[in-house]
């Protein structure tokens, strides 16, 4: 099968990077020729690191995509498409391949927050048969060191480390034991663990790019930080109810995953320091509109959404 991987970023490459390109055409799908040339200058490969032992992904396609026009040189129809990038570029970065999406066409979404699918359909397809969509719930720490090279830090031991929802011959790919160990579960129990990730992300991602350090001195023994994060579980609770465990369970669960990546800094930090947007509207965001929506307000969470759109700013980041 032909599969477009759309966002090469640390998941975009771990995707990438465990697709068997000798059974699978894999084409990448690039912005700009800089990007393009990056890619000539490594010898079209990924490096793809894993306890200490680093691997030379190959046999990968490119294709270039103006997200700026809008324009796109292949009108060919896009089998499998798996959307990697941030949440808040998706929308606009997915226009020149729009009409290369057919109602027979695959679209798998791997990224932080909720309620992408609803925002894709609302602006590409309102009026008209859309793709077919797909979400994942990925728990892998992947950390991109430099362009087209990733370090693999947790996720690869059980078999949670992504879950997606449906199945078919796509899908099978993912679920295949030397590759992803992908689980296929029926839509509600994905999304249960779509809204688990989803409060973890907000209890944790806003705090790091606030405090603009790695997690192990914000999440370990840091009651300030502890009561912080719980408040955003029990506010969460009060939106999702019984599809969510119970805020201590999820603050416990967080706070253990953090600790244990303690070296690591949460991909907002990431988006401050390189002055690019957060996908707090998607995160945070997003739990304070499902609030507004059924009555609700959740002041803890919106005032994180504030301070990091606050940061933004002081850090010039372009609108």
């Amino acid at each position: 099968m032909h599969i477009h991987i759309f966002g090469v970023g640390a998941v975009g490459c771990y995707v990438a990077s465990q697709i068997p390109t000798d059974e699978n055409k894999v084409t990448l799908l690039l912005h700009t020729q800089q990007h393009i040339k990056q890619f000539e200058d490594r010898g079209r490969s990924i490096l793809y690191t894993r306890l200490n032992e680093t691997e030379k992904k190959l046999g990968f396609d490119t294709e270039l995509i103006n997200t700026t026009t809008s324009t796109s040189k292949n009108d060919s129809v896009i089998e499998y498409l798996v959307i990697c990038t941030k949440a808040q570029y998706t929308i606009s970065a997915l226009k020149p391949l729009i009409h290369r999406l057919t109602k027979d066409s695959t679209v798998l979404i791997l990224q932080n927050g909720m309620g992408m699918i609803e925002n894709i359909k609302e602006a590409y397809w309102k009026n008209q048969e859309w793709p077919r969509f797909l979400v994942g719930v990925n728990r892998n720490t992947v950390v991109r060191t430099a362009p087209f090279e990733i370090t693999h830090s947790s996720g690869w031991v059980g078999d949670d480390g992504l879950v997606i929802g449906d199945k078919d011959p796509f899908l099978q790919l993912f679920c295949c034991p030397t590759t992803f160990k992908a689980l296929v579960l029926p839509w509600k129990q994905v999304e249960k663990r779509m809204i688990k990730k989803l409060v973890m992300n907000a209890c944790t991602n806003p705090i790091s790019a606030l405090m603009k350090s790695v997690n192990g001195p914000i999440f370990d023994n840091n009651p300030a930080t502890e009561g912080l994060m719980l408040s955003i579980c029990q506010e969460a609770s009060q939106v999702f109810g019984e599809l969510l465990e119970s805020p201590d369970s999820v603050y416990k669960t967080a706070k253990g995953f953090m600790c244990s990546a303690k070296h690591f800094s949460c991909s907002m930090l990431q988006d401050i320091s390189a002055h690019k947007t957060t996908e707090v509207d998607y995160i945070n965001g997003y739990l304070c509109g499902l609030a507004s929506r059924q009555g609700k307000a959740l002041p803890v969470n919106q005032t994180i959404v504030e301070l990091i759109h606050s940061l933004e700013r002081v850090v010039s980041v372009s609108y």
